[in-house]
């Protein structure tokens, strides 16, 4: 099953911040592979 592996980081991320509201200017470096692979189409399983 196919999942949002880079929403499925940031919705984490954003339940440990305790700032309602906390706008991303930049994309975390964690997420810079997620980012990579979903570019490329690669498909992760839940």
């Amino acid at each position: 099953r196919e999942g949002n592996t880079c929403a499925d980081y940031l919705a984490k991320l954003g339940a440990r911040n305790p700032e309602a509201y906390s706008p991303i200017a930049i994309p975390p470096h964690e997420t810079s592979l997620l980012l990579l692979a979903d570019a490329n189409g690669t498909l992760f399983s839940r």
